[in-house]
């Protein structure tokens, strides 16, 4: 859970275009020195673009680490996709944190190239949406109120909107996300008239994962979301069923 002194705030895009590909942009900070924030970031159909101003960050064997630096300089900003296992996070002290989380596809919309090309691990230095990003980042962080860092948000993304149409792999995923996960991949190759191979080939391209282990992430957050939605009404049996 985050420590109650963090503050953490979401907006959605003010652009109703941009909505289409970015869920909310998210602002996380603490002004407590002495402030331990730890959370788990669970697998999700959502991704996200994250960077610090004064802070460090490392990540080793599923454990990621932030600490205070004695300046005010933009981490180098970091896609994170979690398709397998949960990733610990502490964050030590104070901290200034922005995060663009994406829909499904969304970055994809923003990208230049196949998602694969432009990133080889599952968390990775954003460079892909051009090397003037990090000082457009740094410019957000400078703004004194949410509603102008939304703004300026809104228009750096924007400038960078070259959409994304491949029907199939789009089709294939909301296929996916309206059965919980539980479509089958025989199923998926029927209704969409292509083969197996085909399916995983733009999985792999478009989305950085095979077509099972998007099934399985997704049939866990939406078991995490029910649960988080129905705390009443659930047990671990049903939650697990």
């Amino acid at each position: 859970m985050v420590s109650n002194r963090s503050t953490f705030l979401s907006f959605k895009p003010n652009d109703t275009q941009l909505r289409k590909y970015i869920a909310y942009y998210y602002f996380h900070y603490c002004d407590d020195e002495n402030s331990v924030v730890k959370f788990e970031f669970y697998p999700n159909f959502e991704h996200a673009i994250t960077a610090y101003q004064g802070s460090s960050f490392s990540i080793d064997q599923g454990q990621a680490v932030v600490k205070p630096l004695n300046n005010k300089i933009v981490s180098t900003p970091l896609y994170s996709i979690n398709i397998k296992s949960k990733v610990g996070v502490s964050i030590y002290g104070k901290f200034n944190k922005i995060g663009i989380v994406f829909h499904p596809l969304g970055i994809n919309a923003f990208a230049k190239s196949n998602l694969d090309e432009v990133i080889s691990t599952y968390f990775e230095p954003v460079h892909f949406l051009g090397a003037e990003f990090l000082a457009e980042l740094e410019s957000v962080f400078e703004l004194s109120s949410f509603e102008e860092k939304v703004s300026q948000l809104d228009f750096i993304f924007q400038q960078k909107l070259v959409h994304f149409q491949v029907p199939i792999i789009q089709t294939a995923v909301q296929l996916i996300l309206e059965s919980n996960g539980f479509i089958k991949v025989e199923e998926l190759s029927e209704q969409l008239k292509v083969s197996r191979k085909t399916l995983l080939r733009l999985f792999k391209k478009h989305l950085f994962s095979s077509v099972e282990e998007y099934k399985k992430m997704v049939m866990f957050r939406k078991a995490l979301i029910y649960a988080k939605e129905n705390p009443e009404d659930v047990n671990l049996t049903d939650i697990a069923l």
